[in-house]
């Protein structure tokens, strides 16, 4: 207690000072803080689409810590810092694959994944019915030399239809400039079947073939049934095409092709 004196009187002054035990000065280093937040962003990832249905994408999503944040001064990615992904693994088009933290800095963090696509619903609505219609094509080339009419419409009919399987594929993709890995088995395949349509045409019975299947008409016929004349050999073009050109070539390409695929 203080008290200050003068002539007229005495005026009382109490100051009291408190001091309290829970009061203190804490070092940085042994409080631990721990902040939450989630973000909600979408993520923009450039596609390689060549090796289209067997392609594998590569993203990547790189956090940045703002300057008003504290960004590389007072506020850092550790080292240690790990990155976790929740969510499904198995996509409707893709399979998330192969997560992980590359180092970018102590302000930034780039998270690497991959994304694979299945190719279960592509086969089955691609390559499956592709390969069935080159089949069909080549079963034309054993119908009976002939048989003109039967032989060049079912060809057609193959190439038609495979044609407008390749054109509702092309429309579902991305349009982009470069040539893709189901362009070439789709071109390859046509050329194959146009290559058949070709052979039919070019092809013609031998002329022995021809004069031995001639019937010699008379103007009494008699009661006994006639036999029916010879079916005309296949021209040696035609055995070679069916029978060692075409197989070999669709063997050659799936060879390449499928190496490639496994390879890449």
């Amino acid at each position: 207690m203080t008290g200050s004196t003068g002539r007229r009187g005495v005026t009382p002054c109490l100051v009291i000072t408190t001091v309290s035990s829970l009061d203190g000065v804490y070092e940085g280093s042994g409080v631990r803080l721990s902040l939450t937040q989630r973000f909600l962003a979408r993520v923009a990832c450039y596609l390689e689409l060549y090796w289209y249905p067997f392609d594998r994408q590569r993203c990547a999503v790189e956090v940045q810590l703002s300057p008003e944040s504290g960004g590389g001064a007072s506020v850092v990615f550790g080292a240690s810092a790990e990155v976790r992904y929740t969510g499904p693994y198995t996509l409707a088009i893709y399979t998330v694959q192969h997560v992980g933290r590359a180092e970018a800095g102590q302000s930034s963090l780039r998270v690497d994944f991959e994304l694979h696509r299945r190719q279960g619903v592509i086969m089955l609505s691609t390559f499956l019915p592709s390969g069935l219609l080159l089949l069909v094509s080549w079963a034309t080339l054993f119908v009976g030399i002939k048989e003109m009419n039967v032989r060049c419409i079912m060809s057609l009919t193959t190439l038609l239809v495979l044609y407008t399987l390749f054109s509702n594929m092309s429309r579902s993709l991305p349009a982009t400039a470069s040539i893709k890995l189901i362009d070439v088995w789709f071109f390859f395949i046509i050329f194959l079947l146009f290559a058949n349509i070709v052979v039919h045409i070019c092809v013609r019975p031998a002329k022995s073939a021809v004069a031995a299947a001639t019937t010699k008409v008379e103007l009494f016929l008699p009661a006994e049934p006639q036999p029916a004349p010879p079916e005309p050999a296949a021209p040696r073009l035609l055995r070679t095409y069916r029978l060692l050109v075409l197989p070999l070539i669709v063997v050659l390409f799936n060879l390449i092709f499928w190496v490639a695929v496994l390879m890449q």
